[in-house]
């Protein structure tokens, strides 16, 4: 299942429970993090967390490349 966040990110479900987000707007950790208005960016936070809403990792991961956010998606997809 995908959902949009706030208009600047999104969110993936997978069969497994897992959901990964992926945002890239103000207030996240990314190049865009003190724009006011959205716009292209270079990178984006990473954040994930199981079913039952617990984190798969300490805390959000921010500036990730693409490269970066696609091996993240694949990983908590399976």
């Amino acid at each position: 299942m995908f959902n949009i966040t706030d208009n600047k990110g999104f969110q993936i479900t997978f069969a497994n429970g897992n959901t990964v987000s992926v945002q890239f707007g103000q207030h996240n950790y990314c190049d865009n993090r003190d724009e006011e208005k959205q716009k292209p960016c270079a990178n984006a936070e990473v954040w994930a967390w199981d079913a039952n809403r617990n984190p798969l990792f300490e805390e959000p991961l921010g500036w990730q490349t693409p490269e970066e956010v696609a091996a993240l998606i694949a990983k908590y997809s399976k």
